[in-house]
Protein backbone atom coordinates (compact mmCIF):
# COMPACT_ATOMS: atom_id res chain seq x y z
CA UNK A 1 0.00 0.00 0.00
CA UNK A 2 0.99 3.39 -1.11
CA UNK A 3 1.14 6.01 1.67
CA UNK A 4 -0.19 9.41 0.88
CA UNK A 5 1.14 12.49 1.57
CA UNK A 6 -0.56 15.73 1.22
CA UNK A 7 -0.37 17.76 -1.91
CA UNK A 8 2.13 21.09 0.13
CA UNK A 9 4.83 17.98 0.78
CA UNK A 10 5.43 17.14 -2.99
CA UNK A 11 8.89 16.61 -3.59
CA UNK A 12 11.21 19.33 -4.10
CA UNK A 13 8.80 21.72 -2.48
CA UNK A 14 7.28 22.52 -5.74
CA UNK A 15 3.87 23.55 -6.31
CA UNK A 16 1.45 20.41 -7.20
CA UNK A 17 0.52 20.13 -10.97
CA UNK A 18 -2.77 20.96 -11.98
CA UNK A 19 -5.54 19.07 -10.81
CA UNK A 20 -3.79 17.50 -7.83
CA UNK A 21 -5.44 18.05 -4.71
CA UNK A 22 -5.68 15.50 -1.74
CA UNK A 23 -9.15 15.87 -0.89
CA UNK A 24 -11.14 16.81 -4.10
CA UNK A 25 -10.35 14.42 -6.28
CA UNK A 26 -8.43 12.00 -4.01
CA UNK A 27 -5.39 12.54 -5.92
CA UNK A 28 -1.61 12.72 -4.01
CA UNK A 29 1.38 14.59 -5.96
CA UNK A 30 4.34 12.41 -5.72
CA UNK A 31 7.70 13.00 -8.17
CA UNK A 32 5.24 14.49 -10.94
CA UNK A 33 2.53 11.40 -10.33
CA UNK A 34 -0.66 11.28 -9.17
CA UNK A 35 -1.47 8.32 -7.13
CA UNK A 36 -4.62 7.56 -6.70
CA UNK A 37 -6.21 6.89 -3.48
CA UNK A 38 -6.29 3.09 -2.30
CA UNK A 39 -9.89 2.44 -3.48
CA UNK A 40 -9.50 4.02 -7.06
CA UNK A 41 -6.28 2.05 -7.10
CA UNK A 42 -7.66 -1.36 -8.84
CA UNK A 43 -9.03 0.12 -11.78
CA UNK A 44 -5.36 2.39 -12.71
CA UNK A 45 -2.45 2.06 -10.05
CA UNK A 46 -0.47 5.11 -11.54
CA UNK A 47 -1.85 8.36 -13.91
CA UNK A 48 -0.12 11.18 -15.09
CA UNK A 49 -0.94 13.98 -13.32
CA UNK A 50 -2.86 16.81 -15.93
CA UNK A 51 -0.78 18.83 -18.08
CA UNK A 52 2.25 16.82 -16.73
CA UNK A 53 3.57 15.32 -20.18
CA UNK A 54 3.74 17.71 -23.10
CA UNK A 55 5.56 17.13 -26.58
CA UNK A 56 8.07 19.82 -25.51
CA UNK A 57 9.13 18.52 -22.55
CA UNK A 58 9.37 15.52 -24.49
CA UNK A 59 11.49 17.10 -26.94
CA UNK A 60 13.78 18.90 -24.68
CA UNK A 61 14.92 15.53 -23.28
CA UNK A 62 15.16 13.74 -26.48
CA UNK A 63 17.43 16.94 -27.69
CA UNK A 64 19.55 16.88 -24.15
CA UNK A 65 19.75 12.77 -25.09
CA UNK A 66 21.12 13.00 -28.20
CA UNK A 67 23.51 15.94 -27.68
CA UNK A 68 25.20 13.97 -24.43
CA UNK A 69 25.62 10.97 -27.39
CA UNK A 70 27.24 13.51 -29.63
CA UNK A 71 29.31 14.56 -26.51
CA UNK A 72 30.17 10.86 -25.93
CA UNK A 73 30.75 10.57 -29.83
CA UNK A 74 33.53 13.48 -29.59
CA UNK A 75 35.48 13.09 -26.36
CA UNK A 76 35.50 9.33 -25.42
CA UNK A 77 37.73 7.34 -27.74
CA UNK A 78 36.65 3.85 -26.57
CA UNK A 79 32.93 4.64 -26.78
CA UNK A 80 33.68 5.68 -30.47
CA UNK A 81 35.48 2.24 -30.73
CA UNK A 82 33.09 0.17 -29.10
CA UNK A 83 29.66 1.38 -31.40
CA UNK A 84 32.50 0.64 -34.36
CA UNK A 85 32.79 -3.00 -32.98
CA UNK A 86 28.87 -2.96 -32.19
CA UNK A 87 28.09 -1.96 -35.61
CA UNK A 88 30.45 -4.85 -37.12
CA UNK A 89 29.33 -7.55 -34.65
CA UNK A 90 25.41 -6.59 -35.56
CA UNK A 91 26.14 -7.19 -39.51
CA UNK A 92 28.17 -10.23 -38.41
CA UNK A 93 25.12 -11.65 -36.85
CA UNK A 94 22.58 -10.35 -39.60
CA UNK A 95 24.51 -12.67 -42.09
CA UNK A 96 25.10 -15.46 -40.09
CA UNK A 97 21.05 -15.42 -39.46
CA UNK A 98 20.86 -15.72 -35.35
CA UNK A 99 17.89 -17.19 -33.59
CA UNK A 100 16.12 -14.34 -32.13
CA UNK A 101 16.88 -15.05 -28.63
CA UNK A 102 20.29 -15.24 -28.99
CA UNK A 103 20.35 -12.40 -31.42
CA UNK A 104 18.42 -10.50 -28.49
CA UNK A 105 20.79 -12.14 -25.66
CA UNK A 106 24.55 -10.37 -27.80
CA UNK A 107 22.51 -7.09 -28.66
CA UNK A 108 21.42 -6.87 -24.81
CA UNK A 109 25.49 -7.39 -23.97
CA UNK A 110 26.33 -5.27 -26.49
CA UNK A 111 23.69 -2.60 -24.94
CA UNK A 112 25.11 -3.44 -21.33
CA UNK A 113 29.19 -2.48 -22.89
CA UNK A 114 28.02 0.70 -24.11
CA UNK A 115 25.95 1.76 -21.19
CA UNK A 116 29.23 0.66 -19.10
CA UNK A 117 31.19 3.14 -20.85
CA UNK A 118 28.60 5.95 -20.66
CA UNK A 119 28.50 5.41 -16.91
CA UNK A 120 32.51 5.54 -17.04
CA UNK A 121 32.92 8.59 -18.87
CA UNK A 122 30.50 10.06 -16.38
CA UNK A 123 32.31 8.67 -13.56
CA UNK A 124 35.61 10.21 -14.85
CA UNK A 125 33.96 13.69 -16.06
CA UNK A 126 32.81 14.12 -12.34
CA UNK A 127 35.70 12.66 -11.10
CA UNK A 128 37.85 15.60 -13.38
CA UNK A 129 35.51 18.45 -12.39
CA UNK A 130 35.74 17.87 -8.55
CA UNK A 131 39.41 17.95 -8.54
CA UNK A 132 42.61 18.61 -11.30
CA UNK A 133 44.83 17.32 -8.98
CA UNK A 134 46.43 13.63 -8.60
CA UNK A 135 44.25 11.74 -6.06
CA UNK A 136 45.42 7.92 -5.16
CA UNK A 137 41.51 7.66 -4.08
CA UNK A 138 40.61 9.01 -7.42
CA UNK A 139 42.75 6.66 -9.41
CA UNK A 140 42.02 4.00 -7.77
CA UNK A 141 37.73 4.75 -8.35
CA UNK A 142 38.56 5.25 -12.22
CA UNK A 143 40.77 2.03 -12.33
CA UNK A 144 37.54 0.15 -10.29
CA UNK A 145 35.07 1.73 -12.93
CA UNK A 146 37.38 0.78 -15.99
CA UNK A 147 37.72 -2.85 -14.67
CA UNK A 148 34.17 -2.96 -14.34
CA UNK A 149 33.63 -2.43 -18.21
CA UNK A 150 36.67 -4.83 -19.17
CA UNK A 151 35.12 -7.37 -17.15
CA UNK A 152 31.51 -6.84 -18.47
CA UNK A 153 33.53 -6.97 -22.29
CA UNK A 154 35.43 -10.23 -21.50
CA UNK A 155 32.48 -11.95 -19.94
CA UNK A 156 30.10 -10.79 -23.19
CA UNK A 157 33.26 -11.80 -25.54
CA UNK A 158 32.55 -15.11 -23.90
CA UNK A 159 29.08 -15.20 -24.44
CA UNK A 160 29.44 -14.44 -27.96
CA UNK A 161 31.98 -16.86 -28.83
CA UNK A 162 29.76 -19.85 -27.48
CA UNK A 163 27.13 -18.44 -29.78
CA UNK A 164 29.02 -17.46 -32.83
CA UNK A 165 31.61 -19.99 -33.03
CA UNK A 166 29.78 -23.06 -33.95
CA UNK A 167 28.45 -20.74 -36.74
CA UNK A 168 31.29 -19.75 -37.90
CA UNK A 169 32.56 -23.37 -38.04
CA UNK A 170 29.72 -24.45 -39.88
CA UNK A 171 30.41 -21.63 -42.79
CA UNK A 172 34.15 -23.61 -43.56
CA UNK A 173 32.92 -26.75 -43.18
Amino acid sequence: MVEQLPVKETVGGSSPPPGATSEGNNKVCLLGYCLLSLESRSKSPLLLCPNEMSWRRFKNSLVHALRGIRELLSSQQNFRLEILLAIIASLIIYFLRIPAVERAVLFTLMLFILSAEVINSIFETTLDSISKSFSPHFRKAKDMMAGFTLLLIVGSLIVATVILYPRFISLFQ
